[in-house]
C-alpha cells in the first residue's frame, strides 16, 4: 500500500532533514521509527508497568519457555525438569511511543 502524496509509511526509512524541517524536529536523527507489524506501546514515563523502556525502544515478545527444575509432584519425580510453554503475560512485539496532543 502507496500513503498518499506527502505522507511517509513508518517503514525505517531515511528522509531529507533538509527537505522536511518539521519532521526532523520530531525525529532528529531523519530515520523513520520502523512500525510494520509491531504495535505502539505508551512509554511509561516511570510509572512503573514497562520500567527500563526509551523512547522509540524496540521490545521482542517474551520468551516461550518457563522451567522448573526440582520439587515433586505427589511425592514423585524428585529432580525433574517441568516445561511449560508460554509465559506470565501476553505481550506481543512493541514499540515504545510517545503519545502527544497538541496544546492550543
Amino acid at each position: 500500500m502507496t500513503p498518499p502524496p506527502g505522507y511517509f509509511l513508518m517503514a525505517g526509512q531515511r528522509f531529507s532533514c533538509g527537505l522536511y524541517p518539521q519532521l526532523a524536529r520530531a525525529y532528529p536523527g531523519c530515520v523513520l521509527p520502523d512500525l510494520r507489524g509491531v504495535f505502539i506501546r505508551g512509554l511509561d514515563n516511570e510509572r512503573g508497568l514497562d520500567p527500563g523502556r526509551a523512547i522509540l525502544s524496540f521490545q521482542t515478545d517474551q520468551s516461550n519457555m518457563i522451567a522448573s527444575y526440582g520439587g515433586a509432584l505427589r511425592g514423585h519425580h524428585r529432580g525433574m525438569t517441568y516445561y511449560y510453554p508460554g509465559g506470565q503475560e501476553v505481550r506481543p512485539k512493541n514499540v515504545a511511543f510517545n503519545y502527544i496532543v497538541k496544546a492550543g
